[in-house]
């Protein structure tokens, strides 16, 4: 009567573990139903959190005049630069953008922690879901409930049958936890897709539009209008910076008014003072700058001289914490100069209009001048510590030199055979000396 009870319990068991079962499928198949419709809506935010982003960053690279330094520069761009009360704000056909930092923070927790999709039939596991599905492959339990379910344990004596159901009980117990921590997932993808679909009309109504489309489109208008104000800011820049009079400089560039100009001459005193090994401290003092905003301005020069010494984009961001569209300016800007005076770098003869020009250290052209002198001498064969002792610099940096000379002098190759550009901006590109772009 025992083995038949057992028995009994283990029928019951197994019905317990396939309603179980059954219960979290069916948790699964509306997660999948439910999560197109989340990822629709969080696509849609992201497209506009990017375009925002863009904006911010082209702003970033023309207006960032004294603005103070914080932990999300694109927020604080926008936030500032698109307003109302600021000289430098963009059209006022847009002052709907001056609460558009929204954008940038709506899209912190729109990434739900669970993602199984329902695709082909099967569920793929796209992250993790919960530590607790351990059994979420149904088919295959473990020790002596798989060999239960296919012979229907009718043979099974007294001892297998209570090992069977200690198994199924324990089976069942995580079934149910996983079934409640699926649950709240679910209930989680809901709440974020609600709450993104909240941002996304909030957005929309915030910009006078109906759809992502239209969204879309009055950005690309705020974007011709960044640029022209780029172009005012970069003409008036260049002016100031050849020591043309500021009152001459309001006349000629239209749209630039007193105060833009005015800005605009500060930072570039604040820059000059920074490459002539000025601190934060005395710069702020001199200028009558913000602490913070100093640092800012201070952190673009430290950017310069970084990018002239050949670092990547990441290690710049790293070292200096520059804005993206901070790095995009620098680059455009130091790619040009210094393709134009790749001759004079090399000669190491005075860098002083360069420095000038790019309001960059003389040591980073200094260094660079090194570098390529350090390469001509390594294509001769010279070993790489005696150049480290010869130039006073670190071996480490002449062996990276060494790496990468093979491949700046195949790319070297590459654009010579093109023959669209000149020998003087191969080098600049490749890093290289003149003389070796000739012979690759």
């Amino acid at each position: 009567m025992k083995l038949e009870t057992e028995q009994r319990q283990t029928q019951d068991l197994l019905a317990d573990l396939a309603q179980a079962r059954d219960e979290i499928t069916a948790l699964m198949d509306d997660y999948g139903a439910a999560f197109p419709t989340y990822q629709q809506v969080t696509g849609d935010l992201m497209l506009m959190r990017d375009k925002i982003a863009f904006l911010s960053n082209v702003m970033r690279q023309t207006m960032d005049v004294t603005l103070p330094n914080t932990a999300d520069t694109e927020e604080t761009a926008v936030a500032l630069l698109m307003t109302e009360a600021s000289n430098w704000g963009i059209v006022k056909n847009f002052l709907w953008l001056s609460t558009a930092p929204m954008a940038l923070s709506i899209t912190a927790n729109l990434i739900a922690r669970t993602k199984w999709v329902k695709a082909g039939g099967k569920f793929t596991r796209m992250a993790k879901w919960s530590n607790g599905l351990k059994i979420v492959r149904f088919a295959k339990f473990a020790g002596p409930v798989a060999l239960a379910m296919e012979i229907g344990l009718w043979a099974y004596s007294e001892g297998q049958a209570k090992l069977v159901n200690a198994d199924l009980r324990e089976s069942i117990k995580e079934m149910r936890v996983s079934k409640d921590k699926a649950k709240a997932e679910l209930a989680e993808l809901k709440e974020q897709t609600r709450k993104a679909k909240a941002d996304k009309a909030a957005m929309l109504k915030e910009a006078g539009v109906a759809t992502v489309d239209e969204y879309v489109v009055k950005l690309k208008e705020a974007f011709v209008d960044a640029g022209a104000l780029q172009e005012t800011f970069n003409i008036t820049r260049r002016m100031l910076n050849k020591g043309m009079d500021p009152s001459l400089v309001v006349e000629l560039v239209e749209k630039a008014d007193e105060t833009l100009v005015a800005r605009i001459a500060k930072r570039l005193e604040a820059e000059k003072q920074f490459v002539d090994g000025g601190s934060i401290e005395a710069v702020a003092a001199s200028l009558d700058l913000e602490p913070e905003q100093a640092a800012e301005i201070g952190a673009l020069v430290d950017a310069r001289d970084a990018y002239v010494r050949g670092k990547t984009q990441l290690e710049i961001a790293e070292l200096t914490g520059i804005s993206n569209g901070s790095y995009i300016g620098i680059e455009e800007t130091l790619d040009r100069a210094m393709s134009e005076n790749w001759t004079t770098i090399e000669s190491g003869d005075n860098f002083d209009i360069l420095v000038q020009e790019t309001l960059t250290r003389a040591d980073a052209y200094a260094d660079l001048n090194t570098e390529l002198r350090a390469k001509t001498d390594l294509s001769a064969g010279q070993d790489v510590g005696a150049l480290a002792t010869k130039f006073g610099i670190d071996r480490a940096e002449v062996v990276l030199w060494a790496s990468q000379l093979p491949l700046q002098q195949e790319e070297a190759r590459k654009l010579r055979a093109d023959g669209a550009r000149t020998v003087q901006d191969i080098a600049s590109e490749t890093r290289l000396p003149q003389a070796m772009v000739t012979t690759v």
